[in-house]
């Protein structure tokens, strides 16, 4: 997936590192992180490179997933599994830890030049990975939020760890995966052959078309959500900045409002006048028409004259 360097774009981040790895010595490390990018290279084989975008964090690495959130939980799902049936060779399980966080990141380039990604969804990873224990996956509320409605077994899958806080005295509210029962089966170097699979291990199938685009939109509603919060606080600042020097000149504003009234109580009186003088014009009779004697009336073609009265005798 493309995208403008620059750009602010809300993403899931996994953050997977190897616990007590700055206490090992140089052989220790360089095994470990041989190790370490085996398991990666086989978990993120599945998922195109262009929907995601890795940065490698020496003691481990963070993905960012351009596309589907839930990509993450499938590639931290994946680790898990292997750290479990990885070469029996190895005497101990490799001490891996996951934490996976929603919210905006930036596309960036490093010192070499090759791009990176930054952003508060990037370091609030790496914090929620340090309230992992090795072999755990932990999730903020902020990426449950977002998977929560996708499938109603990610509700079965997560249990509540509660509220945790970073060295920074950060506060997050982190969801573990499977079971609180389950929290330490991932420190067992072999896996249950002939046990049934837990049903914490289930994998989230791949989504469809239509399930990423709606995936897409409800991101988008929640940006706009976002920008609109924060145009009605930008409102709020205005009106209260706006009214500041209005509310120093009471006199002005009193009179303005008299001035107003006064417009309207002029209005409201010219109102009244046009209206008792129409009322007066509708009301006031018709004056009566002057009587006309007969003789004076017109006569029409083809009429009887009317008689003269007889005059009275002497």
């Amino acid at each position: 997936m493309s995208a403008t360097r620059g750009s602010t774009k809300m993403c899931s981040v996994l953050f997977a590192g190897i616990a007590g790895y700055p206490e090992q010595t140089n052989v220790e490390q360089i095994a470990l992180k041989e190790r370490f990018v085996s398991v990666w290279m086989i978990a993120t084989s599945k998922i195109p490179a262009t929907d995601v975008m890795v940065v490698d964090t020496g003691d481990g690495a963070a993905m960012t997933a351009l596309v589907e959130p839930e990509d993450c939980i499938r590639v931290a799902l994946k680790l898990r599994e292997l750290m479990v049936t990885e070469d029996p060779r190895f005497s101990t399980p490799m001490p891996l830890r996951m934490g996976i966080n929603f919210g905006p990141i930036q596309l960036s380039t490093d010192v070499h030049g090759k791009p990176c990604v930054v952003g508060d969804a990037v370091n609030g990873a790496q914090r929620v990975m340090g309230f992992a224990d090795p072999g755990q996956i932990v999730v903020s509320r902020g990426y449950y939020d977002i998977i929560l409605p996708l499938s109603h077994r990610y509700g079965e899958m997560f249990h509540h760890l509660g509220k945790r806080t970073d060295q920074s005295a950060r506060a997050y509210d982190v969801y573990g995966w499977g079971p609180a029962s389950q929290t330490a089966a991932a420190h067992q170097p072999t896996a249950p052959a002939a046990a049934p699979k837990p049903r914490a291990e289930w994998t989230p199938p791949k989504r469809s078309l239509p399930s990423r685009m709606l995936g897409w939109l409800l991101g988008l509603f929640r940006n706009l959500f976002f920008l609109i919060r924060f145009a009605i606080v930008l409102i709020v600042i205005y009106e209260i900045f706006t009214l500041v020097p209005i509310m120093k000149e009471p006199d002005h504003v009193r009179r303005e409002l008299d001035s107003q009234i006064a417009q309207a109580k002029n209005m409201w009186s010219g109102m009244k006048t046009a209206a008792r003088t129409l009322g007066s014009a509708t009301s006031e009779p018709a004056p009566p028409k002057p009587h006309k004697a007969p003789a004076h009336t017109p006569q029409k073609s083809g009429a009887t004259k009317p008689t003269e009265p007889e005059q009275p005798s002497q």
